[in-house]
């Protein structure tokens, strides 16, 4: 086994999030890593910028006003089936369709977590 480091690459990241202080605490936490990150308030605008750019990953919230994250998830996988997706929630319940994201993380988590879930690496 190398010693060498794991490195991640740098993601392009479309971070939707209508909470207008997360949105801007998870870019800037997002952008630290070397990401790159754009992002949008709710899920039309965060409908747009996909289909307007090309994305590695899509950070989308679940519940939010006018389309809601599974709805814009399933709007993006139409698009895109193999578009990776991470749902952040702070509601607990079942979701439509679970299989169509890449990690789900639960309201509050820590961004180490989030780095992991849009990387594709494993929780600890």
């Amino acid at each position: 086994m190398s010693d060498t480091p794991k490195i991640h690459p740098h993601l392009r990241v479309l971070l939707v999030e209508n909470d207008p202080m997360i949105l801007q605490m998870l870019a800037d936490d997002l952008r630290t890593a070397h990401h790159e990150v754009e992002t949008a308030n709710d899920g039309l605008e965060g409908l747009r910028k996909f289909q307007a750019g090309e994305w590695d990953v899509v950070v989308t919230d679940r519940l939010m006003p006018t389309l809601d994250g599974e709805k814009l998830a399933a709007a993006i996988k139409a698009i895109n089936p193999n578009t990776q997706i991470v749902l952040m929630t702070g509601l607990a319940g079942e979701l439509r369709d679970p299989s169509a994201y890449a990690a789900i993380l639960e309201k509050p988590f820590r961004i180490d977590a989030l780095l992991r879930a849009i990387s594709g690496s494993p929780p600890p």
